[in-house]
Order: structure tokens, then C-alpha cells, then sequence
């Protein structure tokens, strides 16, 4: 948990340093499920609840089409559901286009 509290301080002091969030935005993140995005994530998600301004928080990721890929991001659905966070998933044939066309 220490680190945690250490990646939400920094975001946190980013965040009112340059003053990045006012009141009734709506924060997306781009969520890949490697460290950066799912720590970026956390800690946005958690800092709902002591920031001097409100916003709301959202995931998307991107599936590329690679095949049995679909089925990894249960993973990330569960993690936003406990985080309160709306998540979508972006389909696109990017997989397809690369390899076969």
C-alpha cells in the first residue's frame, strides 16, 4: 500500500500543481492493463473521494482483434467494477488489417 500512496501523491501533486482536473470533467484513461495505466487508474479512482474537485472516471481499451485476446479483458472488467468505474472496450479489426490485408 505504501506504493500506492506514493504514486497517488504525485498524481495528486500533478494534478493541482498544473492544475489538470476541474470541477465536472470527465477523465478517460486509456487502460491496457500493463502497470502505468492500471496504477494511473487506481490512483484517479481513489482520489475521487478527497480531492477539492469533482469528476467523472472512465476506462477504454482498445482490442485489436487478436484472436482469444477478448476473453483477458474479464480482467479489467472486474477492476474497474471495483474501482466504480464505467469501462468500455473499443473493438476494431486492427489485427486483421496488419496481418492478412
Amino acid at each position: 500500500m505504501k506504493e500506492l500512496q506514493k504514486v497517488m501523491s504525485g498524481v495528486r501533486r500533478a494534478v493541482q500543481h498544473y492544475d489538470m482536473i476541474a470541477d465536472g470533467d470527465r477523465l478517460v484513461v486509456g487502460l491496457s492493463g500493463g502497470k502505468d495505466s492500471s496504477a494511473l487508474l487506481l490512483a484517479l479512482a481513489n482520489m475521487r473521494e478527497f480531492l477539492p474537485v469533482k469528476y467523472d472516471l472512465a476506462a477504454v481499451t482498445v482490442d485489436m482483434g487478436f484472436p482469444g485476446y477478448r476473453d483477458k479483458l474479464a480482467v479489467l472488467e472486474r477492476f474497474c467494477a471495483d474501482l466504480g468505474v464505467e469501462y468500455r472496450i473499443v473493438e476494431t479489426q486492427i489485427a486483421q488489417i496488419v496481418f492478412d490485408e
